[in-house]
């Protein structure tokens, strides 16, 4: 009987040895965090603008009145206010881990010749180092010696492509969803032709490894002004909320501060769908423009 441990993640109480995914955790605080302040700064907003209309009609014959209302808006506006404390340091903070990591990344990548980047790009998130996978081979003759041979070397063909998978997860949460797996059948192309001796051929690998590499360093250039859009967001819904928690933000500023932060959620919303996302879209019309040209002059 063999074991799809493509679906298991221990065996026999056993972690499999997988690259750890240390990104997978904070992205997904990251994308839940940012869900639940958009959502609770419309309501925000709303509540604000009741208390100040509320303010600018106040007479003095229903003094009492408008004051009751006024305590009331304020009242309600508080647990969001502290749900806001709560979620803008996890944005900032993730956001920010984010923003470094991609750097790291996008600098990595112009460093050295074209085929060393090209290399790095390839050991970095679409293999398995010697080391991880002497680790899967020795995982599985200790924990599954009593399966055949032929079987034990389907199930470390299974854990190495969920290895794979998830490294590769790494650089697609950096770069637009479509991306990851056409980059994947361009690289070996890519390398392919640089291997070649023929040198027509070492030119064209050159060309595609470079479309390949400028297109990924573009996506992850994208990626980091987002997270700056994401912080820039964040940052002025937190400096009302400390004015008024110490009771020196007015209604006023704080609908003119969580404004700024609205716009700046908009800016990262439209950022994300009209220029990271279609720059994948990008990628992919050019390459098939490549493949197309090339297909052309060979016959």
């Amino acid at each position: 009987m063999c074991y799809n441990t493509t679906m298991t993640k221990a065996i026999n109480g056993t972690p499999l040895p997988l690259p750890v995914d240390h990104d997978e955790l904070i992205d997904h605080a990251r994308i839940a965090a940012t869900h639940l302040d958009h959502g609770k700064e419309f309501f925000n907003l709303g509540i604000e603008a009741v208390v100040l209309t509320d303010a600018a009609i106040y007479t003095s014959e229903v003094s009492e009145v408008a004051n009751f209302f006024h305590l009331i808006g304020k009242a309600v506006m508080l647990p969001f206010l502290i749900f806001s404390l709560i979620l803008g340091p996890i944005q900032l903070g993730t956001n920010g881990y984010q923003h470094e990591t991609t750097g790291k990344i996008h600098t990595q990548l112009q460093k050295g010749s074209l085929e060393e980047r090209l290399t790095w790009l390839e050991s970095r998130f679409f293999s398995l180092s010697d080391t991880e996978k002497g680790k899967i081979q020795e995982y599985v003759s200790t924990h599954l010696a009593h399966l055949s041979s032929d079987q034990q070397d389907e199930e470390v063909e299974h854990i190495e492509e969920a290895g794979r998978k998830i490294k590769l997860a790494t650089l697609g949460r950096r770069i637009s969803p479509g991306m990851t797996e056409q980059l994947t059948s361009e690289l070996e192309k890519a390398f392919t032709d640089l291997s070649s001796e023929d040198p027509i051929t070492q030119k064209i690998g050159e060309e595609r490894a470079e479309l390949l590499l400028s297109s990924v360093s573009d996506q992850l250039k994208t990626q980091m002004r987002i997270n700056k859009l994401a912080m820039g967001s964040v940052i002025p819904p937190l400096v009302y909320i400390g004015l008024f928690l110490f009771g020196l933000g007015g209604v006023a500023l704080g609908l003119v501060l969580n404004g700024i932060g609205m716009l700046g959620m908009a800016a990262e919303h439209f950022y994300t769908k009209h220029v990271f996302e279609e720059g994948g879209d990008e990628y992919a019309e050019k390459i098939t423009i490549f493949n197309e040209a090339l297909s052309h002059a060979n016959k």
